[in-house]
């Protein structure tokens, strides 16, 4: 912006110009001369000098000037158009002519005044003065001017007289061209730094008017916004307030001092704020005006803002900011809101007629139509709307000549007979409609027809039954004759009754006997006569369609089913003055009803479900025991697919061989494993046929179930009774002994091994006894629970008996060395499976087991038996070795366990045969005095002679016999003792007592048998334990030697069966 010192610097910059040049000339001059003057040169070589030091001044002071000028005008801001002069006085262009004339014949005046010698350089000097100053002045004229005058000066002064030769060339010439030439170039340069300062103050000028007007439309500006009722607001880029007017202030219920120098979130809730921040921003970045609606939260409630936004600018173009203008339009919106609704419901209104809605202004065009108008002529509304309706939905040139000239009518009042009007519409597809018009007029605030609202009624298939029925009366009459169908007629107010021909002939009268309503009730069978009479009230009272059915005697004597249908016709007063209808004999209807009446009943009380469904599959019938059975009624199940019966558990393959069978027309009977509405499951055995028509066509399928829950339950207990052990829920031996069955047949059909374990727990009679049998059958059920965890997927475990297992390892390996060896690593994780504790109550129990194992197959005569036996024998072996051995079967071991199978054997025929004897082994002590025996064991065979007990102790200690050797050489003791020769000796007789026979329940009421009956003296027995008898079941074995001690049985420690302690 350019204030009025502008003036005055222009002034001082065209000042300095002049001085400098003025200084510069005026030293050059002095200092050049003298320095010129000082050389010691001769005329010519002094000339030369001169002429060069001229050149040499005119190249200085151009360039001085150019950049003297040139700084000038880059301070004035470039270059402008050439503008008109203005002096550096404020003369006229005259006054300034007559300077340069009035200075430049001052300087000759005062040349010719001083009478200095007529020479060139002195002259030059004074006449630059005046030329430069005219230049300076005035610029370039004034500047030519002078020059002008000084030439003809010099010109007129070294004009030599006649004859005389005063002007020497080239020592005068010279120095007079470079005068003129120094005149022209200041003029020209002075004339171009007059123009620059035109021009600074030019743009001064302009600069002020600019401002003016700026603060004036400020001002105006000002006054608009504080007298506007719209809002009026400035914002800076960061969104704080700069201008917000009166009314902006009023609108959110603050002054202008609250809100300037803030940004919106001083104003509206936050969510507001950010959605008009995120607006100006928006602005800001797209650099144009926009316009938005928002809807904001004020300190005076919702209101709604119509906001007009633009971008604010600096000098450069750069965006400062956003202002906006925004009107509160909340009445505005509230008011369309409301008219928007009006209109909508109108719409919907109008929507929902099943008639032509149509308006039109005054000149035809189309305002509104509805959709059930656009809809019938095959337009959208926005095709039609503004379109001329005659022209348009009408043909042609009907449209056009006929109905507009009646549409005119309407327009000038006259409706006459146009209030009900009937013509002919085109829709889109070329197709014509009949519609019967109803017209009224539409009216603006003063009275005057603006156009027509029409309502229209298609008639068009009216018409058309009209004309068909017309047609059809005279076909009806034939179809009479053709159906057996009697048309019949009572009229109410005169009494008169007409039946046609085929209704006498269904009635088996002669034509013309029936002579009024009386004469047909007579035949009416009497039951049905009021069934009829009520249909008749029902359809006058109620408007219920008259249809009845009833019995009606021929004049034969026989009974026919009659239907009658009719209806009754009106006055214009409401009342009913005709009945008439048609009689159609259905006999034969009612007799197959009958019979299908008899056999839904029976189908109905039948105590299997009956499905009948149609070739899709969806449900048309159930009858009662489907209900019953399933839980669903009829209305839930008829029309749906037996689908919703499934339970997912039938097997694809079911229902894939199901529709096979009955797509080829065949019966289909099996099992469906269903699930009731209640979610409960079961199985029931379903036989489904094809329904066939006369003609062969399968149109239905009926389906006859019963329940067999129960009974596959019966199956299935007694197969897990049959085949799985109750306690653990193992198979049993019987189902492991089938599936080594039909193990052998895959091993032998892939020649791959399989192995078959026998497992045993060791002491698990120890722990029985102990613990009870809750203890045991716990121990039973953790052991099968573990070794079930074993095994692999399809491997058996199997409770044999007790506390024996088998394990059945299938498909084991084609080598027999590998499946041996994996046999074996079986084994092992049994062993480790076991050695966890078992948990009982407060104790822990670690268990162990023994087990055989029999590869198969081993022979081709291999039997599931042979097998079994074969890991029975390897288990017998393991056992021998101890507790938690592992034995495979082998040949040797076979004829073992055939040798121990005849002695456990004879050994039972040895017992009963009395081939047992007792030896006394004599006791001594240290003295060698006898002071007691032991009673030997031994079996005298009758072939084998006397037989050691290592050979048949051990085979008796893994069955009972151990117990009935135990009673029998306890009683041969006792026997012994009480003989005549031993009657009198104090001595002790001691006897092995096996640790099964010690755990058997009876074993201390046995011994008081066994004394009481031989009478012995209990203080002569002794019995020998075993150490590891002491440790099972400590407490049981407590109180039984507590119990025998009392009685004067004596106890020692003894290793039983081997004859020496």
């Amino acid at each position: 912006m350019h204030d009025p010192g502008n003036n005055r610097s222009s002034h001082t910059d065209t000042l300095k110009v002049v001085l400098i040049y003025a200084l510069f000339g005026s030293l050059w001059i002095l200092f050049s001369d003298q320095m010129v003057e000082s050389l010691p040169t001769n005329h010519e070589t002094h000339m030369t000098l001169q002429t060069v030091k001229g050149w040499l001044f005119m190249a200085v002071t151009s360039l001085l000037l150019y950049y003297l000028l040139h700084r000038i005008e880059h301070r004035q801001n470039g270059h402008q158009t050439p503008a008109p002069y203005s002096g550096i006085v404020n003369w006229k262009r005259w006054q300034l002519y007559l300077f340069a004339i009035a200075i430049t014949l001052f300087a000759l005046l005062l040349r010719e005044g001083i009478g200095v010698q007529f020479s060139m350089r002195p002259m030059l000097i004074m006449l630059m003065f005046p030329i430069t100053l005219s230049a300076a002045l005035g610029g370039f004229g004034p500047g030519l001017l002078s020059t002008g005058i000084a030439t003809l000066y010099v010109a007129y002064y070294f004009t030599p007289a006649a004859g005389a030769a005063r002007f020497h060339l080239p020592l005068d010439l010279l120095p007079t061209g470079f005068m003129i030439v120094n005149g022209l170039l200041v003029s020209y340069l002075s004339m171009m730094l007059h123009e620059a300062r035109y021009r600074s103050e030019q743009a001064r000028r302009q600069a002020e008017a600019s401002l003016t007007e700026k603060t004036r439309a400020m001002q105006l500006l000002e006054g608009i916004a504080e007298g506007a009722t719209d809002a009026i607001f400035a914002k800076d880029s960061q969104g704080r307030y700069l201008l917000f007017n009166q009314a902006a202030a009023g609108n959110v219920g603050k002054t202008a001092a609250e809100v300037i120098g803030k940004d919106d979130t001083s104003i509206f809730k936050p969510q507001d704020a950010a959605l008009v921040m995120a607006d100006d921003q928006r602005v800001m970045e797209a650099n144009r005006v926009m316009t938005w609606e928002h809807r904001l939260t004020t300190a005076l409630g919702g209101r709604v803002f119509s906001t007009t936004q633009g971008p604010l600018h600096d000098e450069n173009g750069n965006v400062t900011g956003v202002f906006g203008i925004a009107r509160d339009i909340t009445s505005i919106k509230t008011a369309e809101d409301a008219l928007r609704r009006e209109r909508d419901r109108n719409q919907r209104y109008l929507d929902t007629v099943q008639n032509i809605m149509v308006a039109l202004d005054s000149e035809g065009r189309i305002t509104m139509l509805n959709r059930y108008g656009c809809e019938l002529l095959g337009y959208r509304e926005s095709e039609l709307l503004g379109e001329n309706w005659f022209k348009i939905c009408l043909p042609q040139p009907e449209g056009m000549e006929t109905i507009y000239p009646v549409y005119r009518k309407l327009m000038s009042g006259n409706l006459d007979n146009t209030e009900q009007y009937t013509n002919t519409v085109l829709c889109r597809d070329g197709t014509q409609r009949t519609i019967s018009w109803r017209n009224s007029f539409l009216m603006n605030q003063a009275g005057n027809i603006i156009g027509t609202l029409s309502s229209g009624e298609d008639i068009t298939e009216k018409q058309q039954t009209e004309g068909a029925l017309r047609e059809s009366e005279q076909r009806l009459l034939l179809a009479q004759e053709a159906a057996h169908a009697g048309i019949w007629e009572f009229d109410l107010v005169s009494g008169r009754s007409y039946w046609s021909p085929e209704a006498e002939r269904l009635y088996g009268v002669d034509p013309g006997s029936l002579r009024n309503d009386d004469d047909w009730r007579a035949n009416v069978h009497p039951e049905d006569m009021h069934l009829i009479d009520d249909e008749w009230e029902k359809h006058i009272l109620k408007g219920e369609p008259f249809e009845a059915e009833f019995r009606y005697r021929l004049k034969s004597g026989e009974m026919r089913w009659l239907m009658s249908k009719g209806s009754a016709q009106y006055d214009d007063a409401g009342k009913p003055v005709r009945l008439s209808g048609v009689n159609l004999d259905i006999t034969t209807r009612k007799m197959h009803e009958e019979k299908l009446r008899q056999l839904s009943l029976a189908v109905e009380q039948s105590p299997e479900s009956i499905v009948i469904t149609n070739l899709a599959g969806d449900i048309e019938y159930v009858n009662e025991a489907f209900v019953r059975n399933t839980g669903y009624n009829r209305e839930e199940v008829l029309g749906k697919n037996p689908r919703v019966l499934h339970s997912g558990k039938t097997p694809k393959g079911t229902y894939d061989d199901l529709w096979k069978t009955l797509s080829d027309g065949q019966i289909w009977q099996g099992e469906f494993h269903n699930k009731r509405k209640d979610g409960s499951e079961y199985t029931e055995h379903a036989v489904i046929s094809p329904i066939r028509q006369p003609d062969g066509r399968i149109t239905h399928f009926v389906a006859v179930k019963e329940d067999i829950t129960a009974k596959k339950q019966a199956e299935a207990e007694i197969n897990r009774l049959a085949f799985y052990d109750t306690l653990t829920g193992l198979p049993n031996r019987t189902l492991l002994l089938e599936r080594v069955t039909q193990t052998l047949g895959l091993t032998r059909r892939t020649s791959h091994f399989s192995a078959l374990i026998a497992f045993n727990i060791d002491r698990f009679k120890t722990f029985n006894d102990a613990g009870g049998q809750e203890l045991g059958d716990t121990l039973l059920k953790t052991v099968a629970e573990r070794l079930s965890h074993t095994m692999r997927e399809g491997d058996v475990v199997a409770r044999i008996a007790g506390d024996e297992f088998g394990i059945l390892l299938t498909d084991l390996a084609p080598q027999q060395q590998s499946a041996a060896h994996y046999a074996l690593h079986v084994a092992d994780k049994i062993h480790a499976s076991l050695h966890k504790p078992f948990k009982a109550g407060n104790e822990h129990i670690t268990l162990t087991a023994c087990l055989g194992i029999a590869m198969f197959p081993d022979r081709d005569e291999d039997a599931p038996l042979d097998i079994l036996r074969r890991a029975n024998t390897a288990l017998h072996h393991a056992k021998t070795r101890g507790n938690g051995q592992t034995s495979f079967f082998e040949g040797a071991l076979d004829e073992v366990a055939k040798q121990r199978f005849d002695i456990e054997r004879e050994l039972h025929q040895a017992i009963k045969a009395g081939e047992l004897r007792v030896f006394l082994q004599p006791q001594v002590d240290a003295a060698g005095k006898t002071v007691g025996a032991e009673a030997l064991v031994r079996w005298q065979h009758p072939q084998r002679g006397l037989i050691q007990p290592g050979a048949f102790i051990p085979i008796a200690e893994e069955s009972n016999l151990i117990v009935e050797i135990g009673n029998w050489v306890f009683a041969e003791v006792s026997r012994l003792l009480t003989l005549e020769e031993m009657s009198t000796s104090t001595m002790r007789i001691s006897v092995n007592i096996s640790p099964r026979h010690f755990r058997q329940a009876d074993f201390v009421d046995q011994l008081k048998r066994n004394i009481l009956h031989t009478g012995v003296d209990p203080a002569r027995l002794m019995l020998e334990v075993t150490e590891g008898m002491l440790i099972d079941n400590i407490n049981d074995v407590i109180a039984k030697m507590v119990e025998l001690s009392a009685m004067g049985i004596h106890f020692s420690l003894d290793d039983f069966g081997t004859g020496y302690s």
